[in-house]
C-alpha cells in the first residue's frame, strides 16, 4: 500500500463524520502538509472566515494535529502549521 493508497482510505473514513466544507479543509491539508490557514484557504480558494472555524473543528475531532510554526513571507509573522496524520480504522 503505497502513500495515495493511505490517503484515499484516510479520506473515505471520513466521509461520514465531517461536512462539507471540512471535508474540503481536511483535503486540502491532506494534499499540502504542513500548510498554514492562509495556504489553506489559498488552495482551496476559500474565504479565510470559512477557513479557521472548520481548522479548528478537524483539530478538536483529533483529524488534524498542529506541527510547528513559520514565518509567513508576505506578513513576516509566525503561523501555526497543520498536518493530517493517518486515520486509525
Amino acid at each position: 500500500m503505497n502513500y495515495l493508497d493511505t490517503s484515499l482510505e484516510a479520506w473515505k473514513s471520513i466521509q461520514g463524520t465531517l461536512n462539507k466544507r471540512q471535508r474540503q479543509v481536511y483535503k486540502i491539508i491532506q494534499d499540502h502538509p504542513l500548510c498554514s490557514d492562509k495556504e489553506i484557504a489559498s488552495f482551496g480558494e476559500i474565504p479565510i472566515n470559512q477557513v479557521t472555524p472548520r481548522r479548528g473543528e478537524l483539530q478538536k475531532k483529533e483529524r488534524i494535529i498542529y506541527a510547528g510554526c513559520k514565518t509567513d513571507p508576505t506578513t513576516g509573522r509566525q503561523v501555526r502549521l497543520w498536518f493530517a496524520p493517518k486515520q486509525k480504522h
